[in-house]
């Protein structure tokens, strides 16, 4: 339905309240078509998403089909410049509002960076804008005051991305410091409770960008998914895959896709003046990976006729017009015509018109259902004989779990919904047995892991562990585990959680010894003997002390951590400790073998400042510790 306004001056009050009324007949038609809006709603695939992330997405969902967002990205340079001429149309700003991290030290950034996620915190908490980021990133081997020709013109070599992906490269040190620069903007964010639709190396199916057409673009998603998600904890994100539309391109939309376990939304980039158009293939090829997953339109110069495209094509969700073509200056034009005919569709929403559901929390019970049998063996596989529900001895609820055959091994298991690779998850159970002298165990595996928790208490005790899920892992289990014996035991109250965020970056020293501080030159990087990974720290020296220290990110007073860490020595002791001002805790490693060892530490109420340290005494020989992690309890 069109009602054109007076071209030239803003869309009147009454054209849209009339537009609004008209809404009705678009959910007719679409009705009519047989349209219904995507399937059924997916988690975020960031574990332990924010609500206001679930929130957004699950609006995505509910609109899909029936309305589409109106979206316009912003200038880094003057934020509210795009905006403005669109409401100066329209006389409504749009519902979808991006921007682009670009070049931080760029000619004409100043704080780019800053402002721009300013803008987007300010307009979610004042005017219920949607915010999307994207980020022309400058490829690590080039510096960033390179800007625009320092990241455009053709895909990389592949030894370059080998390169990034690899730690110890010069290009993976300094990758991973540019991805630590944007998580630190992204985290403000999330520490102010907005989420962020997130769109990162668009346009990959082309050879334009450093990024693009590359054969193992996959583990690059995946690795800054990583970064962003298990090391900074950033759960405000919804990961947008965004390739250009296909037209006289080779590589297709799904080559370089990396997964429905790392990807919420997915989006063409669209300019009518490069060509490009909305044929039906396309749009049925993107529908058809998304397998029921929000679809929308990440860049658009000309704003699309949604007059014509959504009749045939229902399901886009949003749009967003790249900055600079929203005004009458490109080709095809964004005339006040133009704006008159998309905007007068009902379907079209505005920023005041955006109504996002009440923030929901994540699922409580986490990974696993029924861990507290209360639904007696629902959702668990036994082995015959071998377990079964009683009333008495339980830990909590008036259920639990006993195990145990004089006979047959004692084994019940479920399998996890929702785990990922690389994600550090945190298993808690209660246990006890039957009687003393025996032993029963849960625990969380799959190929090529295996960690487990054991109980031979007579009185029922809760215990916890963090498991990280290797790369390369298919399948994982959580189980309970009891040995030929007359002896029972019961376990009760079983959860898997996402683990809380490692507050020490670069605890592994897989990035050398970046983010840590070292007195005397009494500490390097070394890569045998290492607990994990490549790399672990050496330190001593048979002249001076030897400390090595950082401060670890997000801590709060009164706050409950546990510190764990792998060591060993030579010769001699070394310590891991967690301290501040009016506390100071370490543990202690001794051994010539590596061990792992954990403390838990209370923060008292007015400390300021804390610092987690690696120390060892002047002395001949040296300390070795690795995997260093402090997570709050």
């Amino acid at each position: 339905m069109n009602l054109p306004p007076i071209l030239g001056a803003p869309l009147s009050g009454a054209f849209l309240r009339a537009r609004r009324v008209a809404g009705a007949c678009a959910l007719a038609l679409f009705a009519a078509l047989g349209v219904s809006s995507a399937s059924a709603y997916n988690e975020p695939v960031v574990p332990n998403a924010t609500p206001e992330a679930r929130s957004v997405l699950r609006y995505l969902y509910d609109i899909s089909g029936t309305k589409i967002l109106s979206g316009q990205m912003g200038e880094r340079w003057s934020p509210a410049n795009t905006e403005n001429y669109v409401h100066g149309v329209i006389g409504a700003y749009p519902a979808l509002y991006g921007m682009d991290f670009l070049f931080e030290d760029y000619t004409d950034s100043g704080n780019n960076r800053q402002r721009a996620i300013d803008a987007v915190i300010h307009r979610y908490k004042t005017q219920n804008a949607i915010g999307m980021m994207s980020w022309h990133a400058v490829p690590p081997w080039n510096p960033e005051s390179g800007g625009w020709k320092a990241m455009h013109g053709e895909s990389a070599p592949a030894w370059r991305i080998d390169n990034i992906l690899t730690p110890g490269t010069s290009e993976h040190t300094e990758w991973m410091a540019r991805l630590d620069n944007i998580a630190g903007y992204l985290k403000q964010a999330r520490d102010a409770g907005v989420p962020i639709i997130w769109r990162p190396f668009h346009e990959m199916n082309g050879g334009w960008f450093w990024f693009g057409k590359q054969a193992r673009f996959a583990e690059l998603w995946t690795q800054m998914y990583q970064r962003f998600t298990v090391h900074h904890g950033l759960n405000n994100l919804l990961w947008c895959y965004s390739p250009n539309a296909p037209t006289g391109i080779t590589w297709s939309i799904s080559q370089s896709y990396p997964g429905h376990q790392y990807v919420d939304i997915l989006a063409l980039d669209l300019y009518e003046d490069r060509g490009n158009t909305y044929n039906t293939t396309q749009y049925n090829n993107l529908l058809a990976l998304a397998e029921g997953r929000p679809i929308g339109l990440g860049e658009v110069g000309r704003l699309p006729d949604v007059n014509t495209i959504l009749p045939s094509q229902p399901l886009w969700a949003f749009w967003c017009v790249w900055n600079g073509y929203e005004r009458p200056n490109g080709e095809p034009a964004n005339t006040d015509e133009r704006y008159a005919s998309v905007f007068g569709n009902p379907a079209v929403i505005t920023r005041d018109q955006v109504v996002l559901p009440a923030p929901d929390a994540p699922p409580s019970s986490g990974l696993i259902t029924n861990g507290g049998f209360e639904n007696n063996l629902a959702s668990w596989t036994i082995t015959p004989g071998t377990a079964s529900v009683v009333t008495w001895p339980v830990a909590s609820g008036s259920k639990a779990l006993q195990i145990g055959s004089s006979s047959v091994w004692g084994f019940a298991h479920q399998n996890p919904v929702g785990w990922q690779v690389g994600t550090t998850y945190r298993l808690t159970a209660k246990g006890r047995m039957g009687s003393a002298g025996a032993s029963f165990k849960v625990g969380f595996k799959g190929n090529n892991f295996d960690q487990s928790l054991t109980f031979s208490s007579t009185s029922y005790e809760q215990k916890q562990i963090d498991v990280t899920v290797p790369a390369g892992a298919t399948w994982t289990q959580v189980y309970v585990s009891r040995a030929i014996s007359s002896n029972y035991g019961f376990a009760d109250d079983i959860s898997l959680t996402v683990a809380p965020p490692n507050l020490v970056t670069n605890g592994g020293f897989e990035d050398n010894l970046t983010g840590w501080t070292v007195d005397n030159n009494s500490a390097v990087v070394v890569t045998t003997p290492v607990a994990s990974g490549a790399k672990a720290m050496q330190i001593g020296s048979t002249s001076a002390w030897g400390f090595a220290q950082r401060a670890p990110s997000g801590w709060q007073a009164g706050a409950t951590y546990k510190l764990t860490a792998s060591g060993r020595v030579t010769s001699g002791t070394v310590r891991v400790g967690f301290k501040g001002n009016g506390f100071d805790q370490s543990v202690t490693f001794s051994t010539t073998d590596y061990e792992t060892k954990e403390i838990v530490v209370t923060v008292p109420a007015g400390a300021t400042w804390t610092q987690v340290y690696v120390s060892r005494a002047t002395g001949s020989g040296y300390g070795y510790v690795d995997d260093i992690v402090l997570r709050r309890e």
